[in-house]
């Protein structure tokens, strides 16, 4: 009687543990792509309307252009994973588009499309850098996605002037192996891409591109893009790309 009990006990132990399978989705693997990637724009109050309008056109003209998405298909299997993040201090930063993978054409212009309808959060007077990167790290770290590089691409026209600092942030972002690059727009400040090389760009084969100005930035996002999708050459050290910015009179 005591051996009927105990095997009607391991039954229903059986079934409960079968009932609790099907209610509970198993964990899913991360997908693996080859590049996770942040695209951190400034949004602070010295980037106007119309500079906001610049970037994210120059964004979504870059998705969509040939050697962007060649770049993209060759990437490797899975393509490459890429957010949109909108920054100018801790308290005002915007997921404009979530990671999204991207692999060929057809998802290459769905982002592009996405991009063209994020919507520009209220802007601020502080211009934090370390508040970008900090966001982009953030969102690496918990997306779904497991990349064989992971590199945040912040771009922004001014020199980091709030807490978080780039000190602060640099340890957390090299510990978890992302690398920063930067685009440096030098609207206001033509030493603003030699700022960014000894001040905000960290990690494995980072690099700095220069645009004169906001007109400027398509051209310039689409370059970065290229060298952030391909393999890099492993192992340079962090130097400024003297082909688009020089380092001045």
């Amino acid at each position: 009687m005591a051996a009927g009990r105990a095997h009607s006990g391991l039954g229903l132990g059986l079934g409960a543990a079968l009932a609790a399978s099907l209610l509970v989705p198993p964990a899913m693997a991360a997908e693996q792509v080859a590049l996770e990637l942040v695209l951190a724009i400034d949004v602070s109050a010295s980037v106007d309307r119309d500079e906001f309008a610049l970037q994210i056109d120059g964004i979504a003209a870059a998705f969509r252009h040939p050697d962007v998405i060649a770049a993209i298909e060759r990437a490797g299997p899975g393509g490459i994973a890429v957010a949109l993040v909108e920054w100018s201090e801790p308290e005002s930063t915007l997921v404009a588009v979530p990671f999204q993978q991207v692999a060929d054409e057809r998802t290459a212009r769905a982002f592009a499309f996405l991009a063209t309808r994020a919507w520009r959060i209220a802007n601020s007077s502080y211009t934090s850098i370390g508040a970008g990167i900090s966001a982009g790290l953030e969102l690496i770290e918990a997306n779904d996605f497991a990349g064989a590089r992971r590199v945040i691409d912040v771009s922004g026209d001014g020199r980091n002037n709030r807490a978080p600092w780039l000190d602060q942030v640099r340890e957390r972002v090299l510990a978890a192996g992302v690398t920063v690059n930067g685009l440096a727009i030098e609207t206001d400040d033509n030493g603003l891409a030699r700022y960014y090389r000894e001040q905000v760009v960290m990690g494995a084969d980072a690099f700095v591109e220069r645009a004169r100005d906001y007109t400027d930035y398509a051209e310039m996002i689409r370059r970065k893009l290229i060298r952030e999708i391909l393999p890099p050459v492993s192992g340079l050290p962090v130097q400024l790309d003297v082909a688009s910015a020089g380092d001045g009179p």
